[in-house]
């Protein structure tokens, strides 16, 4: 042919030049470009590894080009190829910085960058473009985190540097293709929803831009269907999996109309197909499960029959395996398992043990190897494939807790099975799974985001709590399992807010405190602004490079000598410290287990209390009901929990005098449902109750209780403090509270009577919002709704509560810290209610948003109250803080001493 004619010619041409000869440089550069020019009509490795060599030549002698940029592009694109054919990790490292050197010999005025035959492109975004994608593929395969961060952002200064000289440049749709896709991959690890949103605009974006007969529109289309499918499953919303399926067909369509041998058309049937089969999920349509069935099948033999096979076989025989799986549970025909597991042990082999995405994989062959369990073989291969997910570093860390929790499934099947159930097996797989739990939700992701990963991992730490008592592990390492595990999304606000930790490291090193407040401060999510767009992009890079700094300062501040626990979870000392004013009982509820105790948290001691009475499926069945409170419910508790809990602490008579004891409740599960300072048994004249033997408090896990501490007692004094009541008697869609004013006028008089000032602003989100940081105590008397779907929405209902709601998610990114009030009260329906199951864990709802934007009480209900009822617990709660000088045990003992008024009347 003529190129290999054009190749032998300069080839014997080079042959007959001396080194130094000028000519030489020239001549070496015709060569190479013949050499690539053939390698991309032929794509044979022969070709390829000789046109790396000349590149290689090329870039070893800069001194004999006065150039080197564009052959520094071509070498890294070459080497890219070559690493999709030999999976060297070095030839990736290889072409990434070939790409930096090309972007930085890169002076703009190559006069044959407009000839450049690989591209034919004269914009020099595109080096930055190569690189970006280089990075996103590296990432891909190794799953190192810095490559997808860093390639978003190489994309988007070449799409900032494209916008910049042309708006209108043609290589921008393939940029914004390129970013979308890399912000999906960066979704897929994070969830962090802007990413999606984003890579939506910009794949839209791209598709309307690109001519249908653009050999690349079916990939764009393609790429737009994928993350359609990823709005659907994230949202539920059907019209984003219809828009899904319609953009992912015209690919399919396209493809086989005009590129039928397109190496990409297999990559296309295999998104059809999970998108038909989520349809089929929805729908439970055996017809679509079928089509679904048929894409997937049809992607697995188009991949196989290209040489070599396409790069995403793995993925696809993974994705079949699904379906085969899905057909067995619709018709229970065994060889539809045969042949479920078949592909995933092919999936498996065929991924490189660095994969990312070996790990999910693996996780699926296990869970099809536990339901082959009639034979003990399978129930052990199983285990040993998610023990290798588990400890699969490079995967994404819910690929790896998922893993870790079926191990303890394969132990509960053996039990029930008969055989030996290896706890300590079970337990070390828990143990590292719960210790991965936080990373679920870096500080760099939003508070709904985290929220969102956080409630699929609900219950682990019970469950691993629960573990390490059958294996004889003791209270001290479960009790610190639960601390680890719950509560991820308080302890990430209180590490950037609570001043505790700054005071020592100041008086140690005030410049490293000051680098550590500076950093800390920009972490606060408060601080930074929502949505998607370029400068949301630019924000989101700048959160990670802030986490990463972050981290990096803490892990210096812990090599310090006294501060080697710096913003750990607390050791046994710490906990034990946090019992000073009265003992802390942790009340662990383990649904797989079936299995309840108490951790008994004292001053001199940490034991557990088991609680054979308090089953789960009681507690399941009571707390269906609307009434948690009936006296059936409060006496089955007491008899179940409180009783037992109490008696063991020695508190098993009322005090003899009005020294009462106080007790902090911190329960889990289905439990915080219940009311357990209310449980008892209320016969005329019983003293067995909870009321009658200790004043009770809640938190939300030990960690809370010990920031609130360390925080230290706040002066409070007559002058400084600041009232702010809200008063909505009234309120649109609700019914009328007919004492929230006098509820109302008794506070204000009383406050009058304390000297201290009150404000009554406007009852609107807006001027609530304003003088919140200002107040002291903050009374809202009205409605609240909790929100079924999203804690994080669940609202106080203020006049304009229809259109602008002061909700959880508001309140919780205010950062009232630094001057913390001293109370919120509640004075509504619902205000510590968790509707939603899922996220028992982190305990979203008003009472804790409260807390977490910095206040140091909060008092709520857990249902609905009685308007009269609400009004008197008010009156006696504040005039007994008023009599005791507004002191932290002050807000306990009024709250008990119109608990037990209130029931001493009833």
């Amino acid at each position: 042919s003529s190129i290999d004619q054009a190749i032998e010619a300069s080839r014997v041409g080079l042959e007959s030049l001396g080194f130094d000869d000028p000519l030489r440089p020239d001549l070496l550069s015709s060569h190479a470009e013949q050499l690539l020019i053939k390698y991309m009509r032929t794509l044979e490795t022969d070709d390829l590894d000789k046109a790396v060599h000349i590149y290689q030549d090329i870039l070893a002698e800069p001194s004999q080009f006065t150039n080197q940029s564009l052959p520094s592009f071509n070498y890294a694109l070459l080497l890219r190829d070559k690493h999709t054919k030999t999976g060297l990790a070095s030839d990736f490292d290889n072409a990434i910085r070939a790409a930096q050197e090309a972007i930085a010999l890169d002076e703009g005025d190559d006069p044959k960058r407009s000839e450049f035959l690989l591209t034919g492109c004269s914009n020099p975004a595109m080096f930055l473009n190569n690189m970006g994608l280089s990075l996103g593929m590296r990432y891909r395969e190794l799953g190192a985190e810095k490559d997808i961060y860093q390639g978003i952002s190489v994309l988007q200064e070449a799409i900032k540097s494209t916008e910049a000289d042309d708006p209108n440049h043609s290589d921008l749709p393939l940029f914004w293709n390129n970013l979308g896709l890399l912000l999906e991959h960066r979704y897929e690890r994070t969830k962090a929803m802007d990413d999606l949103e984003e890579s939506s605009r910009l794949l839209k974006q791209s598709v309307k831009a690109t001519p249908r007969g653009d050999p690349a529109y079916p990939t764009r289309l393609n790429n737009l269907g994928l993350v359609h499918g990823h709005l659907f499953s994230r949202t539920r919303n059907i019209g984003r999996l219809h828009d899904a399926i319609w953009a992912t067909s015209e690919a399919v369509k396209m493809a086989k109309k005009t590129h039928p041998n397109d190496l990409d058309l297999p990559l296309f049937l295999n998104n059809l197909g999970r998108l038909y089969g989520d349809w089929a999920d929805v729908t439970e349509s055996s017809e679509l499960r079928d089509t679904a069935m048929l894409n997937l099948q049809a992607a697995v033999e188009g991949a196989r029959s290209q040489q070599p096979p396409h790069d995403d076989l793995a993925m696809f025989l993974n994705n079949l395996s699904g379906a085969f799986q899905e057909k067995y549970h619709a018709g229970k025909l065994p060889g539809d398992l045969d042949k479920a597991v078949v592909s995933l042990k092919d999936a498996v082999a065929a991924t490189p043990k660095t994969h990312p995405d070996r790990a999910v994989r693996l996780y699926n062959l296990g869970l099809l190897l536990r339901e082959e369990h009639s034979r003990d073989d399978n129930l052990q291969a199983a285990i040993s494939c998610f023990q290798e997910a588990l400890d699969a570093t490079a995967a994404p860390v819910m690929s790896r807790i998922v893993a870790g929790r079926e191990v303890l499934a394969c132990c509960l099947d053996n039990l029930n099975l008969n055989l030996t159930c290896d706890w300590d097996q079970a337990y070390e797989a828990l143990d590292k799974a719960v210790r991965l739990v936080p990373a679920l939700a870096p500080k760099s992701l939003g508070n709904v985001d985290k929220q969102y990963v956080l409630s699929q991992v609900v219950g682990l730490t019970s469950d691993a709590a629960a573990v390490a008592l059958e294996a004889g592990k003791g209270a001290v390492v479960a009790l610190k399992l639960l601390e680890i595990g719950r509560g991820i999304i308080a302890k990430s606000l209180e590490d950037v807010r609570t001043e505790a930790p700054v005071r020592a490291l100041r008086a140690h090193d005030p410049k490293l405190a000051e680098q550590f407040i500076r950093i800390r401060d920009e972490l606060d999510f408060s601080a930074w602004s929502a949505g998607s767009g370029p400068s949301w992009l630019d924000e989101a890079s700048r959160r990670h490079d802030i986490m990463r700094q972050f981290e990096d300062l803490v892990e210096a501040i812990r090599q310090r000598s006294g501060f080697q626990g710096f913003l750990l979870p607390p050791s046994q000392e710490d906990l034990q410290a946090a019992a000073e004013h009265g003992p802390i009982v942790l009340v662990n509820v383990s649904r797989r287990l079936g299995r309840c105790d108490a951790f008994l948290v004292e001053r001199h001691q940490i034991r557990v209390l088991a609680l054979p009475g308090l089953r789960y499926g009681d507690l399941e069945k009571n707390s269906k009901g609307r009434d948690l409170g009936n006296i059936k419910i409060l006496e089955w508790l007491w008899d179940a929990l409180t009783r037992p809990v109490l008696d063991a602490l020695g508190f098993d008579h009322p005090p003899s005098d009005e020294n009462w004891p106080r007790l902090w409740w911190v329960p889990t599960g289905l439990l915080t449902r219940f009311p357990l300072h209310a449980t008892g048994r209320y016969q005329k004249a019983s003293v067995d109750t909870v009321l009658d033997r200790v004043m009770s408090s809640y938190a939300s896990s030990i960690q809370s209780i010990i920031s609130g501490r360390r925080q230290g007692p706040q002066e409070y004094a007559t002058g400084s403090q600041k009232a702010l009541l809200v008063r909505m008697e009234n309120t649109l869609g609700h019914t009328k509270l007919q004492y929230a004013a006098d509820e109302i006028d008794s506070l204000r008089n009383l406050l009058e009577t304390m000297n201290v000032p009150f404000v009554e602003p406007e009852r609107r989100k807006a001027d609530i919002l304003s003088h919140l940081p200002a107040c002291t105590l903050f009374h809202f008397a009205g409605h609240a709704t909790a929100d079924e779907a999203d804690p994080s929405r669940s609202f106080l209902a203020l006049e304009d509560w229809d259109v602008d709601r002061l909700t959880v998610a508001d309140l919780r990114d205010l950062n009232l810290w630094q001057n913390a009030p001293f109370l919120a009260y509640l004075s509504a329906c619902n205000t510590s209610q968790i509707k939603d199951g899922s996220l028992f864990d982190e305990n979203v709802h008003l009472v804790s948003a409260f807390q977490l934007a910095g206040f140091r009480h909060v008092v709520g209900t857990l249902w609905e109250v009685q308007d009269r009822s609400s009004s008197e617990m008010a009156r006696i709660t504040y005039k007994t803080m008023h009599d005791d000088d507004l002191t932290d045990v002050s807000v306990c003992r009024g709250l008990h001493r119109a608990s037990r008024e209130l029931r001493d009347r009833w």
